[in-house]
């Protein structure tokens, strides 16, 4: 899988920051991610060929995905987010502002958001002592998938509250 990177939110961040970030999300993905879930991918910067992110075009997707880094915030309540388009296409938003204002750099949600665009609807977990809620208060063992990243405890990734 690849995931293009594209950054509008230049005014403020440098091409070749991204470029450094993305180089430790690859060695991230490669080192702790592909060998425990055997899903990888690999993000990689592209150019932008508009003013604004496009969810339902996704015109600068050169691969398989796009993860936007945008200083504007379009959904209340999130540094980011991963959706599906209409045409069944992976997308994301990383909001760069928002994360400074936050005191959190945008990269901490960036690595969140491609784990998740990653693993999106291929992730299943067995899970002992559990019930329908998800409960560890639960009634058995049973296969579960569709459950967002952070909300499965293995130990190795750990992004906090939401």
């Amino acid at each position: 899988m690849i995931i293009s990177v594209i950054n509008h939110a230049s005014a403020k961040i440098a091409d070749a920051e991204i470029q450094s970030v993305l180089r430790a999300l690859n060695r991230q993905i490669e080192g702790d991610f592909a060998p425990y879930w055997s899903l990888s991918a690999t993000l990689r910067l592209e150019g932008r060929s508009g003013k604004q992110p496009s969810k339902q075009s996704l015109a600068d997707m050169r691969g398989d995905a796009v993860l936007y880094l945008w200083d504007k915030v379009d959904v209340d309540d999130a540094l980011g987010y991963h959706e599906i388009n209409h045409r069944g296409i992976p997308y994301g938003f990383v909001f760069t502002e928002l994360s400074r204002q936050m005191g959190e750099h945008w990269s901490v949600t960036l690595s969140h958001e491609a784990l998740e665009l990653i693993g999106a609807g291929k992730l299943v977990t067995i899970e002992g002592n559990t019930n329908d809620g998800g409960s560890r208060e639960g009634v058995g063992v049973f296969r579960r998938s569709g459950r967002r990243i952070r909300d499965i405890n293995l130990g190795f990734i750990d992004y906090g509250s939401p």
